[in-house]
Order: C-alpha cells, then sequence, then structure tokens
C-alpha cells in the first residue's frame, strides 16, 4: 500500500504544541504519521490547511479517531475521570534561572531532544549540557532543581 496524505483545517497552535495531537494520535492508534510526517500547506482558495502522512493509510475506524483528535487542536488532552494528571514546568523556561543557582554560565548550559532509537517517531529524551564539569553538589542540587518542576495536577 502507498502513503496516504490526510488534509484538515490548519490546527489551531495558540493552545498548545503540535506534537499534543500527534502524541495522542500514537496513544489512541497505536501508531502515528510517517515519520514525523506533519505540517501545514497552503490549499484551494489560500486557506491553510494541516497536513498528515500515514502509511499504510489509515483504517476507517482510526480516521474517526485521528479526525477528532486533529478536529480538538494543540491542547494538552482532557483528563479522563480515572486519571491522575501531572504537570512538568517547562524546562527550557527554568534553565537560566537554574543554571544562576548553581553558579554556571547560562549560555553554556542548554538542552537538546533526541530519540533514544532512530525508530521512535517522536523524540523521547531531553539532554541537558552543561558547559563545565560539576561537582556532586552541583549535580544533586540540579537534579534536585528539576526534581521540583514535577507536581500533582488537582
Amino acid at each position: 500500500m502507498a502513503e496516504q496524505i490526510y488534509l484538515y483545517p490548519q490546527v489551531d497552535r495558540e493552545a498548545g504544541f503540535f506534537n499534543n495531537p500527534v502524541e495522542e494520535i500514537i496513544y489512541r492508534i497505536g501508531r502515528g504519521p510517517k515519520d514525523s510526517n506533519t505540517g501545514d500547506v497552503q490549499g484551494p482558495g489560500g486557506l491553510m490547511q494541516t497536513f498528515l502522512v500515514f502509511d499504510p493509510p489509515l483504517t476507517a475506524p482510526e480516521k474517526a479517531v485521528v479526525d477528532a483528535i486533529i478536529a480538538y487542536g494543540c491542547a494538552p488532552p482532557l483528563a479522563e475521570a480515572l486519571e491522575t494528571v501531572f504537570t512538568i514546568t517547562d524546562l527550557h523556561e527554568n534553565l537560566k534561572a537554574v543554571a544562576a543557582q548553581m553558579n554556571l554560565n547560562p549560555a553554556r548550559v542548554r538542552l537538546r531532544y533526541g530519540k533514544s532509537s532512530p525508530e521512535k517517531l517522536m523524540c523521547d529524551r531531553i539532554y541537558l549540557y552543561c558547559g563545565a564539569p560539576l561537582t556532586k553538589q552541583q549535580k544533586s542540587a540540579l537534579t534536585a532543581a528539576y526534581a521540583a518542576l514535577i507536581t500533582e495536577k488537582v
């Protein structure tokens, strides 16, 4: 079977990151767009459209799930009644503060995203690079600072 391109009205990215619906698609149907192949293109009449590419094409039940997820947009999914939800404060937003707290040059502390294996559809690792060797105390302080970024959402 050949790949299939699916077009949707442009997804509003103001409510969150586009990887939210992509991750939800993977969670709900067990696979995601081909090679993370998603984006926006100019459609008929100059209207922007969001596209997703699947190979093999979606089955009718999968398409219904994807349609509903894309219609919801980029906001995080609604919590199901019995779910426990945690909030993880954005790492980039806190990077400079954590670096300053540890007396590190903020320009030499950076985050990079990566995949644990080439087969992964999405990045599943965040790497924190410190431009200097850290002492045991600094390593512990760094771990504690980032551990404090996760809280239970009530």
